[in-house]
């Protein structure tokens, strides 16, 4: 009791600071007072039944019920929580304060949702709860709404997470680059270098004649002058020998 004390007296201390509380005393007392609170954990990410769960990155919203027995109107102040380590009996991760200011008549029921994120590594913790009560006589009562123990655990990994597929692609590159090192390194430096194949020409097609006898041959080798075919002239004899003489004209 004396380590909740401390850890509500710190708690309202710091949330009268930072919200300015109308309240001449801000300190909790350890009296009893006829008002009782409960918390109710949602199934995710906390589960009472089987494990309670902290999820590290993960809002954990729960509902505050507070209960007014008092003959007269109480002012639920604020909704507060703290993480303790019972085996040290030190504080460990004290939650922001959540302002409520509301007035709760006699015999009614208030019910308040406060939400916090852990950020701890991974642990068994006890998560107390509390409320800060202002009675009309101006005494600030704290009254315990929940004290058990937690798990403080790591989300659970999706491989359609986008972080994860990033590093996936990331490590997937990584590797690839390894290799393809590798490879030059050890493997490529000791094969053996293939011979080079030179160009060969490309044939050209023969130049195909006929001759007068039907044989085909390639005269692609033949000097273009010599290819050219003579011409005949024909021209009249002398008198004397009555014959007809050919003359060649290249």
């Amino acid at each position: 009791m004396k380590l909740l004390h401390l850890i509500l007296l710190s708690a309202a201390t710091a949330s009268a600071q930072f919200f300015g509380t109308s309240s001449s005393n801000p300190t909790p007392q350890a009296r009893h007072l006829n008002v009782t609170a409960d918390v109710a954990f949602p199934a995710a990410p906390l589960d009472l039944a089987a494990r309670p769960r902290l999820i590290n990155g993960v809002a954990t919203t729960v509902n505050v019920q507070v209960a007014n027995q008092e003959a007269e109107p109480i002012v639920v102040e604020y909704i507060g929580a703290s993480l303790v380590d019972t085996a040290r009996n030190v504080v460990v991760k004290n939650f922001t304060s959540a302002k409520v200011g509301t007035v709760l008549e006699s015999e009614l029921q208030l019910d308040q949702e406060y939400a916090f994120t852990a950020d701890l590594a991974e642990q068994v913790l006890n998560l107390v709860v509390a409320v800060v009560i202002t009675t009309p006589a101006g005494e600030v009562v704290s009254v315990q709404a929940y004290n058990g123990t937690v798990f403080i655990v790591e989300p659970e990994a999706s491989i359609f997470d986008p972080q994860m597929l990033f590093l996936y692609i990331l490590l997937a590159a990584g590797f690839a680059g390894t290799l393809y090192v590798a490879y030059n390194t050890w493997i490529a430096s000791v094969q053996p270098k293939q011979k080079r194949k030179f160009d060969t020409p490309k044939p050209v097609a023969p130049v195909v004649l006929s001759s007068g006898t039907g044989a085909q041959y390639d005269e692609g080798w033949i000097p273009e002058h010599h290819l050219k075919k003579p011409q005949v002239k024909t021209r009249a004899a002398g008198p004397t020998t009555g014959r007809k003489v050919r003359k060649v004209v290249e």
